[in-house]
């Protein structure tokens, strides 16, 4: 009996686990019980294994897979982060995240495809998010996130320097001027926009 019991704790040892959360990622978001989080050795881009990201609920607020690093070896550069993505039934949006964290947390520049989601179902696709990163950057947080329902897939993700010839995709932290100052644009207007 002690055989077979030893026997079976070697195996799972000797077998990395693919449930759960993968090794060196977390989940972010305000609603942690409306996302699911593992690793899925059968859907996968290459290797043995991708990451998902999950929800059944099609009202789930946003969520986000992701690693934080320290910024020190990207300061004063441009960086990029891509990834192969796949997505099934995506209800609102989904995209590559990234953010340039100063001092105190500030945010020194961020995207998260918000501009240019991923939206219901689509195969393996690279997507890829540049941002500068500051000789004041303290970290780097990126990842993917998704809002609603639906589920997506990262792989072989990299994150690395590009030169200036690479375009930044960096949304706009303040708006450059004055908007909607007569009061006449709704957000059905901004919803129509975006879904065009």
């Amino acid at each position: 009996m002690r055989r077979a019991w030893f026997a079976i704790i070697l195996a799972v040892i000797a077998c990395p686990a693919r449930a759960g959360t993968p090794i060196g990622w977390f989940f972010d978001g305000r609603d942690r019980s409306a996302f699911t989080v593992d690793l899925d050795a059968e859907v996968k881009h290459g290797g043995s294994a991708s990451g998902r990201l999950s929800s059944a609920q099609r009202e789930a607020r946003y969520g986000v897979l992701l690693q934080t690093i320290h910024a020190e070896r990207f300061r004063g550069q441009r960086v990029r982060f891509s990834a192969w993505v796949r997505a099934r039934d995506v209800s609102d949006w989904a995209g590559l995240f990234m953010r340039v964290e100063g001092a105190g947390g500030s945010t020194l520049a961020v995207d998260n495809m918000q501009a240019r989601p991923i939206r219901g179902s689509k195969e393996w696709l690279r997507y890829e998010v540049v941002l500068d990163v500051g000789p004041e950057a303290r970290r780097l947080h990126f990842g993917i996130g998704l809002s609603g329902g639906g589920a997506v897939w990262i792989d072989d993700a990299k994150v690395e320097p590009v030169g200036e010839d690479v375009a930044s995709t960096a949304l706009e932290l303040a708006p450059v001027g004055p908007r909607n100052l007569d009061f006449e644009e709704s957000s059905t207007d901004m919803r129509s926009r975006r879904n065009r």
